[in-house]
């Protein structure tokens, strides 16, 4: 719930369904047994349903939507066994269909891989710094390849800020020009002097509201890449990057109307990191600065591309991963969906964007609704739109159902509450690994290795406060979000499923409960 400021009345209750809805689909809601706080009676029906529900309409607006009750609402409650006298609140809605929502961000998609196959858009790239490696004298430096591709554009003007381009309102986004999109990548100094191929490339996904050189300072990351002798490349997210601040804090502060423009540009970043996949499988491989020591190639057009997203990146990443035509496996490191179950359990959300929130929208419980419903807009820019198709298996999503994920939380995270990754591992068909953690609802516990499927793995950190139960955050003194990215036996989880496709309990005495807080940074690399 989220209570009202300076003494005022109210407070709202959310239902957040815990699997995804169908598309295309009608649902009838329904409310029985609420009691008032503190007399535990039966809240009342407000007037206006009390006369719905009892067949006492009050003018002709009300008998239309009481014919319309009756002849749908009301029976599909009474065919579940519920009295119609019991029920105190009841509506419908309907869903969004597959082809008005995520069918959209993969025509885009395709269609930017298309042209840059055929030469309709014509490729172009410029490496623009490359910082080069130390691996001697016991530093493990890797090379820093910093450059911009040009890829393909679907919004109205290249950059942040601009909405898709449709000729129709709501229509099929079409390509409009091409958009410089700036990527980073580092080679391990493991790899560069190797003569063979690096195993795997990881696309890396970074926090919130950050950039794509979050990768070359994380030292976890760069570790992650001189053992386990991998490439790592990262773009900026489209829409969620440190260049969209001051787009973002503008709506905040001043103008919602404009928020579809955030979504849009999430859809234009799945198309932007598929351009990267295929400018690294067919031009960036051959490129001088892409080369190992002794001039021999470390990548190949069939070497695997892997996504790691951490934070935002693994928010983002499930919809991005599920868009992509290119991605086999991807680690989603505390993640969660959707942005609305989300933002009032975060400790980010209180560190500033409800201040900027409150300067247009002053009541609490009018910014809480806001943000539910700009979810419908939000849903195809993360994955909260895409789980439907693969939940359902649903022929008709063109999903790839060979996509893999490793999900991995920390309980008491502050910033993502693991109420949003257990949604998000339902969503995805995600199993938990013996011994697991804790059991969660929804998901079996499968037996390691997993060599089929997608997991979900919880980490519990020693000390760690427990997680409430209400729609707040999680203490932040305890906060250990950033924590499993770090930890050892994380990192070779998610090495053994990159490398091997096998999800592994990688915790000691095969659980991950009362783990010290890890500390591994490595001053070398």
């Amino acid at each position: 719930a989220m209570a009202e400021a300076r003494g005022r009345a109210g407070t709202l209750m959310i239902l957040q369904p815990g699997v995804p809805l169908r598309n295309s689909r009608r649902y009838v809601v329904a409310v029985r047994g609420l009691k008032v706080r503190g007399t535990m009676e039966d809240a009342l029906a407000s007037e206006g349903f009390a006369r719905l529900r009892d067949g006492r309409p009050d003018g002709e607006e009300e008998k239309e939507r009481r014919e319309r009750f009756d002849g749908r609402v009301f029976p599909a409650i009474e065919g579940k066994g519920w009295r119609r006298s019991e029920v105190q609140l009841a509506w419908e809605f309907s869903t969004v269909s597959w082809k008005s929502g995520p069918a959209r961000t993969q025509h885009m998609v395709g269609d930017a891989v298309s042209r840059l196959s055929s030469g309709e858009h014509a490729s172009g790239y410029s490496i623009d710094d490359v910082v080069r490696e130390e691996c001697s004298g016991g530093m493990r430096k890797g090379r820093q390849i910093w450059g911009t591709l040009d890829g393909p554009s679907y919004t109205v003007s290249p950059g942040p800020g601009t909405e898709l381009l449709r000729v129709l309102h709501g229509g099929v986004p079409i390509a409009n020009g091409g958009v410089k999109v700036r990527f980073v990548a580092l080679l391990p100094c493991s790899a560069l002097g190797k003569a063979s191929t690096v195993d795997y490339v990881v696309q890396y996904g970074h926090g919130l509201m950050a950039s794509r050189s979050e990768a070359i300072r994380s030292n976890w990351l760069r570790s992650f890449a001189e053992k386990h002798r991998v490439a790592v490349v990262a773009i900026d997210w489209a829409g969620m990057s440190s260049f969209d601040v001051p787009i973002v804090l503008k709506i905040l502060l001043s103008d919602l109307g404009k928020f579809s423009v955030l979504p849009d540009q999430l859809q234009q970043g799945f198309v932007n990191g598929a351009s990267l996949i295929w400018y690294l499988r067919n031009k960036l491989l051959d490129d001088q600065a892409f080369l190992g020591t002794s001039g021999q190639k470390l990548m190949a057009k069939d070497t695997p591309v892997h996504f790691y997203g951490i934070s935002q990146g693994g928010i983002l990443g499930s919809g991005y991963v599920l868009s992509s035509p290119f991605i086999k496996r991807a680690t989603l490191s505390v993640p969660g969906n959707p942005f609305a179950l989300i933002f009032t359990r975060s400790s980010n959300f209180y560190g500033g964007y409800l201040q900027a929130l409150s300067v247009q929208v002053t009541r609490k419980t009018h910014i809480r609704l806001i943000l539910t419903l700009i979810q419908q807009l939000w849903d195809v820019g993360e994955g909260a739109g895409w789980f439907s198709g693969l939940y359902y298996k649903d022929e008709h999503s063109g999903l790839d159902t060979e996509q893999r994920f490793l999900l991995q939380d920390t309980l008491g995270d502050s910033q993502v509450p693991t109420l949003a990754a257990q949604l998000t591992a339902r969503s995805l068909g995600c199993s938990t690994v013996r011994r697991e953690t804790r059991s969660v609802y929804g998901l079996t516990e499968e037996q390691p290795p997993m060599v089929t499927g997608s997991a979900l793995v919880e980490y519990a950190y020693r000390g760690t406060m427990p997680e409430p139960l209400d729609n707040t955050a999680c203490d932040s003194r305890t906060n250990h979000h950033e924590t499993v990215r770090r930890d050892p036996f994380g990192q070779e989880q998610v090495a053994s499923f990159f490398q091997y496709g096998e999800i592994r309990q990688t915790c000691e005495a095969e659980r991950c409960v009362n783990l010290e807080e890890p500390n591994g940074y490595d001053r070398f690399v």
